[in-house]
């Protein structure tokens, strides 16, 4: 694979599918190619278990193309199993009949070299994609920091408007999309979110202010609610007591004391 190939499969800032054009971030180091999940369905295809179908290929044909283990879902199918690119096998078929028209001698050392070259592609898929993994980790490590100094920045602008830190939070402004950026606050980009972040912190601050009135009108009622509760539940109870001579009227006649009190 050249430099260019390389440089195309590994810094292309499209990041499209090599087929269809369809935005992928998907790489596959053995197949060389970034491949959209449809064009991974259409065109991957599993290597039989009895290399005597070969899927309509010369049954030795899968030691000369590299295999791809990728664990993604298609043809119906999901895990990770030895799959095969079918154009890579379809070109394969080709130069391999191709080959063995000529002289036997030829065709063995092809499928000598072609042996190793496939050994050293997927012993390299492995490397590469342990870098690509590290690499988009660094990348979002980076990204976070940056999104940081974003909006640490939004807050510096609103502190000094007038705002105080802490009524300040992200998560009021989670829903703007101007707030958590990778890129360096610009004036410009100020201007453009300014008025509705000050909307926003005004509309909670004025929220808060309604909440402690409540909270302070209802601290004023609950206290006289408390004492003409208890002064009603006085009075019953001193409207309903027994009469001071209860205890002697019960022994000497059980029943008339609640016979008296039915009549009051």
């Amino acid at each position: 694979m050249a430099e260019p190939a390389w440089a195309n499969l590994l810094y292309t800032p499209n990041e499209t599918c090599f087929e269809c054009d369809t935005k992928t971030k998907y790489i596959d180091f053995a197949l060389r190619r970034r491949l959209c999940l449809g064009c991974r369905k259409d065109l991957i295809r599993f290597k039989p278990k009895d290399k005597r179908t070969g899927l309509g290929f010369n049954k030795n044909l899968f030691d000369l193309v590299p295999y791809t283990e990728t664990g993604g879902s298609y043809s119906g199918r999901s895990g990770s199993y030895q799959s095969y690119w079918r154009p890579d096998l379809e070109a394969m078929q080709i130069k391999v009949d191709r080959l063995q028209q000529k002289s036997r001698e030829e065709y063995n050392d092809f499928l000598k070299t072609r042996t190793l070259e496939v050994a050293d592609i997927l012993d390299s898929a492995k490397d590469l994609q342990s870098w690509h993994i590290n690499k988009k980790r660094v990348k979002d490590v980076a990204d976070e920091r940056r999104r940081d100094d974003r909006y640490n920045d939004i807050v510096e602008r609103l502190v000094a408007a007038g705002y105080r830190r802490d009524e300040i939070t992200r998560r009021l402004f989670s829903d703007e999309k101007g707030v958590e950026g990778v890129t360096r606050l610009t004036d410009e980009a100020w201007a453009n979110i300014e008025l509705k972040l000050k909307e926003i912190l005004d509309f909670n601050r004025a929220e808060r202010i309604k909440g402690r009135r409540r909270v302070h009108t209802m601290s004023h009622i609950m206290p006289s609610c408390d004492r003409s509760c208890l002064f009603r539940s006085s009075s019953s109870r001193a409207n309903f007591s027994p009469p001071d001579n209860a205890s002697s009227v019960l022994r000497q006649h059980p029943t008339s004391l609640i016979y008296r009190s039915s009549l009051t």
